[in-house]
Order: C-alpha cells, then sequence, then structure tokens
C-alpha cells in the first residue's frame, strides 16, 4: 500500500468488485468461498490515501480465529510490535499504524484489520 497515492492511484490496480465510491473513500467485495468475504475501504485527504481498512467476514468463530491468528503472525513478522493489537510500519516513506481486532460476535464473526497513515 502506497500512501502517497491519490484515490485513482490507489485504485487503479483493484481487481476486487467495486460496491461504493463517494468523495474520498471507496469500497470494494471481494468473496473468498459461498459463506465468506472481505469488504475494503480506500480512504484519502482528497490528495493521498491515509486509511485503509478491512472487514472479513468470516462463516464461524473458529474461522475468524484462523484469519486473526494468521494475519496476527504477518503483522508480528513485518511490522514493529506496539502494544496489544498495535504495529508500526512503514511504506514508501510514510509511516503508518496497522490495528487488528477479533470479531467473535455470534451472528457475525470476522476481522477488522485498519492501516492508518502517521500525522
Amino acid at each position: 500500500m502506497d500512501f502517497g497515492k491519490d484515490l485513482a492511484a490507489a485504485t487503479a490496480q483493484e481487481t476486487a468488485e467495486l460496491v461504493e465510491q463517494i468523495d474520498t473513500k471507496a469500497t470494494y467485495s471481494i468473496d473468498f468461498n459461498e459463506q465468506e468475504f472481505a469488504d475494503f475501504r480506500y480512504v484519502t485527504n482528497g490528495a493521498n490515501l491515509v486509511k485503509m481498512e478491512v472487514d472479513i467476514y468470516a462463516a464461524t468463530n473458529e474461522s475468524a480465529v484462523n484469519y486473526y491468528n494468521q494475519l496476527k503472525e504477518f503483522f508480528d513478522a513485518k511490522y514493529l510490535a506496539r502494544t496489544g493489537n498495535l504495529w508500526d510500519g512503514s511504506e514508501g516513506g510514510v509511516s503508518f499504524t496497522a490495528f487488528l481486532k477479533l470479531l467473535e460476535e455470534e451472528t457475525a464473526p470476522g476481522v477488522l484489520i485498519v492501516w492508518e497513515a502517521g500525522k
């Protein structure tokens, strides 16, 4: 992810299905299988990408835990752990914070991921 890009450039290579684009936000969706999918949003300040959010909708809590554990392992290897579910990283000279949260809700299990550019 390149926080130096505007919305058009950030989404130019996107192959997932565009769900909605309003001003400084674009939301896409991708199916993993018949029961699981992810929605992700690119958010800009008008000039540059400032945030990317991913909502993974899992079929079961077990599946959500599996996604969470795989992502946590990836984040631990790629980024500098800060506290709890926060990591610090840098891409293209721009510092950012990554956040990961397991959503163990009986009716809507999943994982929330947020990358936000430093200020």
